[in-house]
Formats: C-alpha cells, structure tokens, sequence
C-alpha cells in the first residue's frame, strides 16, 4: 500500500486503481481517495460511483474489488 502524494494517508486498492484510469495507467503517485477527490473537484462518493461503474463495464483495474462506502473499505473477493 502507498502512500497519498499530497497527505501522505494510505492509499488503498481503489485510490490506485481509480487514478490509474482516470489519469494514467503507468502512474506511480498516487492520491487518497479524499485528495483525488479534491483534485477532480468532486465528491468521495461520485468517485466510488464511477469506479462501480467501471468495475461493471469490465474495468481489470476493479476486477475482484468489493467497493465499499468509505474511502478505504476495499475488500477482494
């Protein structure tokens, strides 16, 4: 698990995989999913939307993922 770019909190699972797709799939700085909330401007909740989202369209990044309603409750089946 990294650490968050900006804050320095863990980042888990879904703050690697969401940066991953909605930034760049070779990154390697990553954001807690309140910072990468923070620096698309939208709320916690509308990122664990879209990563259902694409977790349902068939997304490998979101593959096995059990996305929960808090930031770092990521679970794999």
């Amino acid at each position: 698990m990294s650490a968050c770019a900006r804050c320095g909190a863990p980042v888990g699972p879904l703050g690697e995989a969401l940066r991953k797709k909605l930034v760049n799939r070779g990154c390697e700085r990553f954001y807690c999913l309140h910072c990468l909330a923070a620096q698309f401007g939208v709320s916690e909740e509308l990122l664990r939307e879209k990563a259902r989202q694409f977790q349902s369209s068939g997304c490998a990044l979101f593959e096995g993922m059990e996305i929960g309603d808090t930031g770092t409750s990521v679970s794999y089946t």
